[in-house]
């Protein structure tokens, strides 16, 4: 099982330099895992790029759609997260 990031996690859904790379990868394994903070920062990735006007909103809602689909057909192992994690990710992230 490998960990899917955001980095990851949206040119999968989004057409992007690595799509193809994110695509063959994700085919090969079996049951990439993602956590809840994933989910919520892939949402974030699609809101901007309709704010930027790079996709439309239905474009933004396919791929909303798209996602969900995955994620109740279990394409997705969903790591839960405790509160010491997103203190941790802080703290690893305000290291500047």
């Amino acid at each position: 099982m490998i960990y899917i990031d955001t980095s990851v996690l949206v040119p999968f859904y989004l057409p992007e330099a690595l799509s193809d790379a994110v695509d063959e990868l994700l085919r090969i394994e079996d049951t990439p895992a993602l956590s809840q903070l994933v989910e919520v920062e892939l949402f974030s990735a699609v809101a901007r790029k309709l704010r930027m006007r790079e996709i439309s909103p239905e474009e933004a809602r396919q791929i909303a759609n798209n996602f969900q689909t995955d994620l109740d057909e279990n394409f997705y192992t969903r790591i839960p997260l405790e509160p010491i994690h997103y203190n941790l990710a802080r703290d690893w992230i305000s290291r500047f």
